[in-house]
């Protein structure tokens, strides 16, 4: 379904008829002070009726009170719509982000961090101004404009020129701010980016001695964002003197008017008085018209960019109802990916997973290990070929089914704030105290966590507290608490030292031997031992075998053991 931002206004309309109705009393009870104010002067003080004036002002008391609770009641509910729609578009936003494909989202993190706080926050604000503008400002201009008419016909034209002036004006400050306002977003998510990569980095920064350097890079994106902002400031700081202008120039105006006809006894005082308030009135509500020249754009630019996002085409929905059994074979047929148009990643993959077995891949750099994987997963869909789980196609299956029985321990380790046992239990909140200390062992992070006391253990954000062994570590544990059919370890083992690893590897094997394991490393001891190695090349399959078959037949893997005999 297509993003509208109408949808979720649809969505709340008990609120909209409420603050409707709440702000046509506004507008009735400012509507009715002028007559009084009127009645005020050409009755009470012409005929100097004290009583009358108590009468009349006591009128004027209530309305202005029934005004002021109408007023207060409607911003309350006004901001309760805003703040509802806000949190509706920020939940179905952050829901389509999480489950776009991969290589369908081109939108940096940084980006889409501002469209979910930023943008979302100006809508909500700005969804607030507007619809009461909207609302009071048409039915403030229609019935104090009838009520100008039907007092003096002549000078509605004089309302009607200052009305054309300040249309001319709005529209040409309009014109020149909205193109920068598109820039400030464009210059935000920069701005974004740079503070995000200077602050993950800060460590190489102060070690090469490049915090000068950076924080130069960042005042230039930081003074552009200045000197934009300065611009638009500029040009919507014009607007509201040049309204004050025209609207005090046309009042007097029509009281050099106004007085020659009151000496000519054809307009009484209070009734130019009234006319005043209601021109007032419709200039004033032409104001409140011109602010939406200053807050639709900045609503049209964030909706706009919340709409990029949410009307992506997720081509590859979950359609599949299939659920993965305990005997899975998994088979790839002429398998191809890309992740652009212009190059192949992946080409005519073919390989075939029996059930229980224990597979090794390994590669160069950037040889398609890890993409490979992805398809697996169906966090990268494939192009062309088939994936069959089963002799059924990978499409067939519940893609939540499917990644409910794969366990990943991914090439990023990401480790969240909090303990080292929250983050082992992260996939299975119910894993046993004794199966946790198993894998603690199993994973050898017995080796600096005392598995008396884990509960102990605190983790930084991203594991800052941590080593890269460590980290590596807590994933393969964490990695090891999902109960699954499918376990696969991304180089989860190369921050760790031979030893170690070799021994982490075979512990693994052993603990998931009736489990289909997919081990990618750059180092050949960690799966010489297993059934079946895949070698990758420049997206390709060099060839497949086990240790002693690829030694005489894959030049590829004959290299990456030579260098790495000791």
């Amino acid at each position: 379904m297509k993003y509208k931002l109408t949808k979720y206004i649809k969505n709340n309309i008990k609120y909209i008829t409420l603050i409707t109705i709440l702000l046509l009393i506004v507008t009735y009870c400012d509507l009715k002070l002028p007559d009084y104010m009127a009645k005020i002067i050409d009755i009470g003080i012409v005929n100097k009726d004290l009583e009358y004036i108590y009468k009349i002002g006591g009128y004027m008391i209530i309305y202005v009170l029934i005004g002021l609770c109408a007023n207060i009641i409607s911003g309350y509910f006004s901001s309760i719509l805003s703040n509802k729609i806000s949190h509706d578009i920020r939940y179905d936003l952050y829901n389509k982000v999480i489950n776009l494909d991969n290589n369908l989202l081109t939108t940096s993190s940084s980006s889409l961090i501002n469209r979910l706080t930023i943008d979302v926050n100006e809508v909500n604000s700005g969804l607030f101004i507007i619809l009461r503008i909207i609302i009071m400002a048409p039915i403030i201009a229609l019935f104090a404009s009838i009520k100008i008419l039907n007092t003096n016909k002549k000078m509605a034209y004089i309302l009607l020129i200052s009305i054309l002036i300040m249309s001319f004006i709005i529209i040409i400050l309009f014109k020149k701010v909205l193109p920068k306002l598109k820039k400030v977003k464009i210059l935000l998510d920069k701005l974004n980016l740079v503070s995000k990569e200077n602050i993950k980095g800060i460590k190489t920064i102060k070690a090469f001695n490049k915090q000068k350097e950076i924080i130069n890079k960042f005042n230039i994106t930081n003074k552009s964002i200045l000197n934009t902002n300065n611009y638009i400031n500029k040009i919507m700081l014009l607007l509201s003197p040049l309204i004050t202008l025209i609207i005090n120039l046309t009042t007097v105006i029509i009281i050099y008017i106004a007085s020659k006809e009151i000496i000519n006894d054809s307009f009484n005082v209070g009734t130019m008085v009234a006319y005043i308030e209601y021109m007032m009135q419709v200039l004033t509500a032409f104001l409140m018209f011109s602010l939406l020249f200053v807050i639709i754009p900045k609503v049209s630019v964030a909706n706009k960019r919340i709409k990029e996002i949410m009307n992506i085409d997720n081509n590859k929905e979950n359609n599949g109802k299939l659920k993965l059994s305990n005997n899975i074979v998994i088979e790839y047929k002429n398998v191809c990916f890309s992740y652009d148009k212009h190059k192949q990643d992946l080409k005519n993959i073919n390989f075939k997973i029996n059930n229980n077995d224990k597979i090794g891949i390994i590669g160069s750099f950037a040889s398609g290990k890890t993409t490979l994987l992805n398809t697996l997963l169906k966090i990268n869909n494939i192009t062309d070929g088939k994936i069959l789980i089963n002799n059924k196609d990978i499409d067939e299956y519940d893609i939540k089914n499917l990644r409910k029985n794969i366990s990943l321990s991914p090439q990023e380790n990401i480790i969240f704030s909090g303990t080292i046992k929250s983050n082992i239990k992260y996939y299975n909140k119910n894993l046993k105290n004794d199966e946790l200390i198993k894998i603690c062992k199993i994973s050898k992070l017995d080796t600096f966590v005392d598995l008396n006391n884990i509960d102990k253990y605190k983790v930084e954000y991203e594991g800052k507290n941590l080593s890269g062994g460590e980290i590596k570590r807590l994933s393969i544990a964490r990695t090891l608490a999902k109960k699954a059919q499918i376990y696969i370890f991304d180089d989860s083992t190369s921050s760790i030292d031979y030893k170690n690893s070799n021994k982490i590897i075979d512990n693994i094997i052993k603990y998931l031997n009736d489990k289909i394991v997919i081990i990618v490393s750059q180092r050949i001891s960690n799966i010489k031992k297993l059934d079946k190695i895949i070698v990758m090349d420049n997206g390709k399959i060099d060839c497949i075998g086990n240790h002693e078959y690829l030694l005489k037949n894959s030049k590829i893997y004959k290299q990456i053991y030579d260098s790495q005999k000791i």
